[in-house]
């Protein structure tokens, strides 16, 4: 079998602002820099729905997700400040392990870096995690980062 020799030239990692994801953001600068790639820094908000009278309609307000977007936009400024890697920031509204997966498609990811799990732990539990939906059904390299111990 010869050699893998991968090329990585855009390496996503979703955020939902928490430790964990944070830890996972260095990892991803660390090989964006190994690797000369561009990072692509992504948020999905859940999107919540209700039935109405009218039938599914999204709850979200355009200026909720003008604060949404801001919110990821310092979040970005304040974590690359003084980096001269090629950074974007996304903006996503849905189910985030079928927003990440899509994103990753779209984008022509060639790595994901993410934290082991998120804000949400009930839910993890229940449902499952994010991380592990994304591991287990998309179609390039996931890096899961664990949360950060102690002695670093």
């Amino acid at each position: 079998m010869p050699p893998i020799s991968p090329t990585v030239a855009r390496i996503l990692i979703p955020t939902d602002y928490s430790e964990t994801a944070d830890h996972a953001l260095a990892w991803a600068i660390l090989h964006a820099k190994t690797f000369g790639a561009e990072v692509v820094v992504l948020h999905v908000h859940s999107s919540h729905l209700h039935y109405g009278a009218l039938g599914l309609a999204d709850e979200r307000s355009d200026s909720a997700l003008a604060e949404d977007r801001a919110k990821l936009d310092a979040y970005v400024t304040e974590r690359f400040a003084g980096s001269s890697a090629k950074i974007r920031a996304l903006l996503e509204v849905g189910d985030p392990p079928l927003k990440i997966r899509e994103v990753a498609r779209r984008e022509q990811i060639d790595l994901i870096v993410m934290g082991t799990h998120g804000t949400s732990r009930l839910e993890d539990l229940l449902f499952g995690s994010v991380t592990e939906k994304v591991v287990h059904h998309t179609g390039c390299p996931v890096l899961v980062v664990p949360p950060r111990t102690e002695a670093e």
